[in-house]
Order: structure tokens, then sequence, then C-alpha cells
């Protein structure tokens, strides 16, 4: 069984009397452990395509399973229940809360996941280390650089020990240099903790080290490679 699997989803948005199609019939699955990068311009359906996977929004057709249930049928509060344990969000605009600091961000998951407070700050504190931070984790934002947020975005993806970790844009807002080092850290994630990636982006060079692209455009599947 996969562990993601997308049976001939469309997405329709409604505003009045027209219609958008912002996804097509897009099928494929997702295997535990697996590195995929969703790739296409803007506007293509990229991240309409993650909210779905993430359970933030529900297709107009088609059915989209996570370890085999369906979740089209699930309620809201299982819905948030496969949010808070199985997925991490990582985003291109970071959405850290200003007036926390690093260490306040990253345990504020475990908060809502009730997890003990020794160990949620003990656990916030290991996985700013994991990703180069363990000198910044009392800065706020405002005292951080893009790269560094990124980072502190990505240790709060981190904070529930999610099986899928999916990243919209994650290098968008970041200079060439941050952005390659982000996508380093999300790869490096992948293999040595066998989390499973999803990366959507419109930049090629971000993503040349990913073993399986997909590519989309205006809402279909127009190719995929493997290597």
């Amino acid at each position: 069984m996969s562990l993601i699997e997308l049976q001939n989803v469309s997405k329709i948005y409604r505003f009045g009397e027209t219609e958008i199609r912002a996804l097509k019939n897009i099928s494929f699955k997702v295997e535990k452990g697996e590195a995929i990068a969703i790739i296409g311009p803007s506007g293509c359906g990229k991240s309409t395509l993650l909210h779905l996977i993430g359970c933030l929004d529900k297709p107009s057709s088609g059915k989209i399973f996570i370890d085999g249930k369906d979740v089209s049928k699930l309620n809201e509060n299982e819905l948030a229940r496969i949010r808070r344990e199985k997925i991490g969000f990582v985003f291109q605009f970071f959405h850290l809360i200003p007036t926390f600091n690093a260490l306040e961000n990253v345990v504020l998951p475990m908060i809502f996941a009730k997890v003990p407070e020794k160990e949620r700050i003990k656990r916030a504190m290991e996985l700013l280390k994991l990703v180069g931070l363990e000198k910044r984790i009392y800065h706020k934002r405002s005292e951080l650089s893009g790269g560094e947020i990124q980072r502190v975005a990505i240790a709060r993806a981190l904070a529930n020990n999610p099986e899928i970790i999916l990243a919209d844009e994650p290098t968008g807002n970041l200079d060439s240099k941050s952005g390659r080092e982000i996508v380093e850290y999300l790869l490096k994630l992948n293999e040595k903790r066998n989390v499973t990636l999803i990366v959507v982006t419109h930049n090629l060079s971000m993503v040349k080290n990913f073993r399986r692209k997909i590519y989309l455009k205006d809402g279909e599947i127009i190719k995929e490679e493997m290597k």
C-alpha cells in the first residue's frame, strides 16, 4: 500500500458563474521515504495540489488516500488529526509568529498535540540543533536571516515527528545560496529520517538532485521523470 495515492483528482473553484479548473484528473502514488519535486509555472495548480495532499482542502472529484484512508470521507476533526500527526508544512512565507523566538515557534505545534512541557522544549532544542540553529534559539524572526527563518520553519514542521513533509515554494523568498542550503537540508532529512518529502516549485535549478520529478501545466501532469 502506498503512503499517498491520488486517483483522478480534480479541483474546481467557482466564483459566481465563473468556473476555474485548477486541477484536472491528477493521478499518482507516493511511497514512504520518497522525495518528489512537483514543478510548474505560477498558476499551474502546484499549491492547490499540495493543499489537497495536506488535507487543507478537499477535491471536487476523485480520491486521495493517505495510509489507505480516503481523506475526502473524513470529518474536520479527523483531518486535523492527520495534519497534526502525519504532516509537516513548510511554506514560502514562513508563517512564523513574529513575537515568538525560534524555540517558541518550534514548541507551538507540540502544545496543540498535548506533548508534555519538558519533552516539547527538549525536542524543540534538538530540532533547532539539527538545522544548525542551536545558537539562535532565543532570537525572534526580526533577528534572523531569511535562510535561518526557513530553517526554523523546517524544525517546526518536524516538531510532531511527521511521516510527510510538504514544502510549498520553500526557497521562493530566499537568495540562491540560502535556497540551495534549504533544499539540501530537506533532502538530508528525507535521507536520514526516511521522511517522505514533496516539494512544489517553479525553480528547476533547486530540485536537480530529486530522483523523481512531476511536471504540471494548466492543472495537468504533462511529464514525469525518474533517475
